[in-house]
């Protein structure tokens, strides 16, 4: 019994130094990585310009997503971001409807905008065609990447 208990060891250790117990299904697939800005909202005849950044950002932006809510009044966004050098990092995405995500993206054949490096301050400018309305409203971007 002693000398099975040490083959099946031995055996153990021998699979364990040739790489028979890795597991790698997922080998050649790459995490993805989420920013999200700070959520925006307007009250009812608010139409300035709301703008927040995040600091230390360090990613590939491969796809952007805005969430507009609701309104009372049928009003548009538009949606720039700069970085710390109040350069623009992909071009504003403009006429993005309520009540709707929008999607732009980086990895189709006919990208919406060139994937890009960043790894500093990203500021995004978020601005309402006009009034939201009584029941305000709310707006999320979202950055993905590897």
């Amino acid at each position: 019994m002693k000398k099975a208990v040490i083959w099946l060891m031995c055996c153990l250790l021998v699979a364990v130094a040739l790489g028979a117990t890795k597991d790698d299904r997922n080998d050649g697939m790459r995490p993805i990585g989420k920013l999200q800005f700070t959520q925006q909202s307007w009250a009812s005849g608010v139409t300035d310009a709301a703008t927040t950044s995040i600091n230390n950002c360090n990613m590939l932006i491969e796809r952007i997503d805005v969430v507009a809510s609701n309104s009372t009044n049928a009003i548009t966004w538009s949606v720039a971001i700069a970085d710390e050098n109040a350069a623009d990092v992909i071009p504003t995405i403009s006429s993005i409807p309520e009540n709707d995500t929008t999607t732009k993206l980086a990895t189709k054949a006919t990208a919406d905008f060139d994937a890009i490096p960043v790894n500093n301050t990203l500021t995004v400018t978020i601005t309402p065609s006009g009034d939201p309305g009584a029941s305000g409203a709310t707006v999320d971007v979202i950055l993905y990447g590897p």
